[in-house]
């Protein structure tokens, strides 16, 4: 069986360093429970923002991923960890997925939110799909897991799991645990969603990160409070 987490962090916007530091803190956590794979919410590394992200932005092949490469490399775990990204002269919103001993991989968030616009381009371009055992994975960032069409292409696509960095609100997880309980039945799809807890004004995050099964349960949930890590086999 594989065993995945996802890692319910607070980053504090701006500090990288020392967001990066947790980043490391959780990893060994979760090398230590013999995790295959780890998520992270979204833009985690950099702390979610707007304005900020142009100056803040990170390069595909970013120095300041060394660490946790290292630690994929060696410990043979998978670990994605979001920031805004800079590619093709443009602004993304996505997921750096480290695989051991593998080029990096990068998936962009597809929907935006309303506002993300201003700072951030859309795209389709970047949607990897990995295997880790006999698990399909695809990967989403907040605003996706709203819009039907993308959990419905994960399963078209042959994702059997739908792994979700999000960045969402004690209001805004009221309507998206429904909806992701609904996407896991109509898609047959188990889910893991990590989300922050904590505030990055003038957004606070709902915490609550979880794992719905194929039938649309929701296995295993978090509070809303404190960082924590979520296990779950599969």
């Amino acid at each position: 069986m594989m065993k995945m987490a996802a890692a319910q962090i607070q980053s504090t916007l701006g500090d990288i360093l020392g967001n990066m530091r947790n980043h490391v803190r959780f990893v060994q956590k979760a090398i230590d429970e013999d995790v295959d794979l780890i998520v992270f919410p979204e833009m985690s590394i950099t702390g979610y923002c707007r304005e900020d992200a142009e100056k803040l932005a990170f390069l595909p092949d970013d120095h300041r991923l060394e660490e946790l490469i290292h630690l994929s490399d060696k410990e043979g775990i998978c670990i994605v960890a979001g920031a805004p990204i800079k590619m093709d002269h443009q602004l993304f919103i996505g997921s750096f997925i480290i695989q051991p001993n593998q080029k990096i991989k990068i998936y962009t968030k597809q929907y935006l939110h309303s506002g993300e616009e201003k700072y951030f381009n859309a795209s389709f371009d970047y949607n990897p799909q990995i295997q880790i055992q006999n698990h399909n994975i695809c990967f989403a960032i907040c605003a996706d897991i709203a819009t039907p069409d993308h959990p419905r292409q994960a399963a078209l696509n042959g994702a059997n799991l739908y792994v979700a960095s999000i960045f969402y609100s004690p209001q805004g997880l009221d309507k998206g645990i429904p909806q992701l309980c609904s996407n896991a039945q109509v898609h047959h799809l188990k889910i893991l969603v990590s989300n922050f807890v904590g505030e990055q004004p003038p957004f606070k995050a709902g915490g609550k990160s979880c794992f719905v099964d194929q039938e649309g349960n929701v296995e295993r949930s978090l509070g809303s409070q404190k960082e924590e890590l979520l296990t779950i086999h599969v």
